[in-house]
């Protein structure tokens, strides 16, 4: 048998530990570059995917101390197409109490979510809701706190708890607007249907309503915050229509 020396031995397994570091040195340093490459591919990918971003203004608003607004004329919110169908052409605005912790772009979106939907006061009633900068001779949808809502709606006594309509103004309790009441069953998109298309079908002149059939979706113009009977609640003037708005 042919022996070689155990120096000769310990020389030979450092040369093959040496040539095994080198080789996953190298082989680590490829995994390195291909994770490097596939994560700029997805960068790239992400880069094409995501729209760009949207900006707007955001301005005090001129008549109401402590509140802002957005410029919608930017281009953050699209404007509706006016309409020859439409008989009536609303121009609002919203503005929203400074330091309330809701976000004024997800509300003012919101809103006009509420006001173009085919199930709103604009489904039958050949009106068309166009954002527009604050102005008096405008409707101003306010968003507050439940303290100045008291303030803005008086002689009406809103409690803290309850919004209102006065003159061009809709006046919205945030606090309602966050959370809801306790016995509304349905989403809070839902309450704030409600509570929009309640406020603005007074700005139009509706009066309140009763619930006259059980199960059925209550009327818009009742008194929901407090309850809504036997029927079901509902935050549309229209629940049952899906015609799409301006046709």
């Amino acid at each position: 048998m042919f022996l070689r020396s155990p120096k000769f031995t310990f020389k030979v397994i450092i040369a093959f530990a040496i040539c095994g570091i080198i080789q996953i040195a190298s082989s680590n340093h490829a995994n390195a570059g291909m994770v490097e490459m596939t994560r700029a591919i997805e960068q790239a990918r992400l880069q094409i995917k995501q729209p760009p971003e949207q900006k707007y203004t955001l301005l005090k608003s001129p008549y109401l101390q402590g509140f802002s607004y957005l410029d919608l004329f930017k281009g953050t919110i699209p404007k509706p197409v006016k309409r020859k169908s439409r008989k009536r052409i609303i121009y609002y605005s919203v503005q929203i109490e400074n330091n309330l912790q809701i976000d004024l772009l997800e509300t003012t979106k919101t809103i006009q979510k509420i006001l173009q939907d085919g199930r709103s006061w604009s489904g039958k009633d050949r009106i068309q809701f166009i954002p527009a900068i604050p102005a008096k001779k405008h409707l101003n949808i306010i968003v507050a706190s439940p303290r100045k809502v008291n303030r803005f709606c008086r002689p009406l006594r809103t409690n803290s708890r309850f919004s209102c309509s006065k003159g061009n103004r809709v006046v919205l309790n945030v606090k309602r607007w966050k959370t809801g009441v306790r016995h509304w069953t349905k989403s809070i998109f839902e309450y704030r249907a409600y509570l929009v298309n309640h406020e603005v079908g007074h700005f139009l002149g509706h009066r309140h309503k009763r619930c006259h059939k059980r199960n059925a979706p209550a009327p818009v113009m009742m008194q929901q915050t407090k309850s809504f009977g036997r029927c079901q609640p509902n935050g549309w003037p229209y629940p049952h229509n899906q015609v799409a708005l301006g046709k």
